[in-house]
């Protein structure tokens, strides 16, 4: 950040040092999140609800919960992109460029991770860079979109895990067949094709299409955690 960068905080009074900035920056993000943007009655429920704790525990046969292989390694660290690093500071091509016994290391490392059902605490922070939204008023603290560096460790272990859950998704066909998003093979223009096909029906019956779009205002950042997890048990 320059010099002549500057933002306002929520009393509307202009802020120029690096520092201030951050932590408005940082007080703006943290206020995304927080629970006063939930409605009173859904904060109530939230509050009750949170009072039960879920524990995964099922078959160690289940495909999904043996152990990772080598193959699995490799194909996620082949699908990687070279993203920014953590605060670890270990780049995604660094593990690309690791003689074999390293990456058997990891893996043991993963698969320790993996049955011992305990995250890392360091994989828990990341590095986040403020982006402005193009067009909005870069001195608005509220048209920056945070960009969060997490460990390209960590990321690739997601990635490995991911691939088990989404191959269970499929082969038992829990995902919706409208569902595109996030999905081999599919893509929102498969979405388009849909909708046009609905509306050149539409003119050719002769009937009326009604058609109903949401766009859910910062829908990452307010997600409900809980609640994700309370679907996924």
């Amino acid at each position: 950040m320059g010099k002549s960068l500057s933002v306002l905080n929520c009393n509307g009074q202009i802020i120029s040092h690096i520092k201030d900035i951050a932590n408005v920056l940082g007080k703006t993000f943290a206020e995304v999140s927080s629970d006063e943007f939930y409605p009173q009655d859904f904060i109530l429920y939230k509050r009750q609800e949170e009072r039960v704790e879920y524990k995964f525990e099922s078959s160690s046969n289940e495909i999904y919960n043996t152990d990772f292989i080598i193959h699995e390694l490799r194909d996620a660290l082949n699908n990687s992109h070279p993203t920014f690093p953590g605060p670890d500071r270990i780049h995604c091509n660094m593990l690309k460029n690791l003689s074999e016994n390293s990456l058997c290391l990891i893996l043991a490392l993963f698969n320790r991770i993996w049955n011992g059902k305990a995250f890392p605490t360091a994989w828990r922070k990341a590095i986040v860079v403020p982006i402005p939204k193009v067009g909005k008023d870069p001195q608005n603290s509220s048209n920056y979109r945070p960009i969060a560096l997490t460990s390209c460790l960590c990321k690739l272990m997601e990635r490995m895990v991911n691939k088990r859950l989404v191959y269970i998704l499929e082969k038992k066909n829990v995902l919706s067949k409208f569902q595109s998003g996030f999905r081999y093979g599919h893509s929102t223009e498969d979405n388009v094709f849909q909708l046009e096909t609905a509306i050149r029906d539409a003119f050719v019956t002769k009937k009326h299409l009604i058609s109903i779009f949401f766009d859910m205002d910062k829908a990452y950042d307010r997600t409900w955690r809980h609640g994700i997890l309370k679907d996924l048990f």
